[in-house]
């Protein structure tokens, strides 16, 4: 995602625990302390993709680890509001169990078919946002040309 804000022309921070992904913070979300490096408002966007191993319906050869991936994703909606981004998004696979987690409820979501923008597979995912937005088919989208994601 954060190449695609960068093609726009955003200014683009990025955060992951794995050093293959070439993050710009290389760091786990869950011991990560963003203040007071940067304050509260400094991003006008946080898109975040937690890993949605633990909540897969497909996982299959082992118990899942439901407090793990919860731990994960309570994480990332309280650094949401300690940040106070003008827009805040998080995606997760639309047929996985984040959304039955009792802490997703009551947040607005999306759902949204990668098929649609021109992927050759169908990859039904869920997006929560406060953004006022509708998923639009290619070629219809639009992003703000500009500003500061993470």
């Amino acid at each position: 995602m954060g190449a695609a804000f960068e093609e726009l022309g955003w200014e683009v921070t990025s955060l992951d625990v794995d050093p293959k992904a070439n993050p710009t913070i290389l760091a786990d979300i869950c011991s990560w302390e963003p203040l007071p490096k940067f304050a509260p408002g400094y991003f006008d966007m946080i898109w975040v993709s937690p890993v949605c191993t633990e909540y897969s319906r497909v996982l299959t050869r082992r118990p899942s680890k439901l407090e793990e991936g919860d731990r994960l994703v309570l994480r990332t909606l309280q650094i949401i509001r300690e940040l106070r981004p003008f827009f805040w998004a998080i995606e997760n696979p639309a047929t996985g169990l984040l959304k039955q987690r009792p802490f997703m409820a009551g947040l607005p979501w999306h759902d949204v078919s990668y098929c649609t923008y021109g992927y050759p597979y169908r990859k039904l995912t869920r997006i929560w946002t406060n953004l006022d937005w509708a998923p639009q088919r290619r070629g219809q989208a639009e992003l703000p040309q500009q500003g500061a994601a993470v």
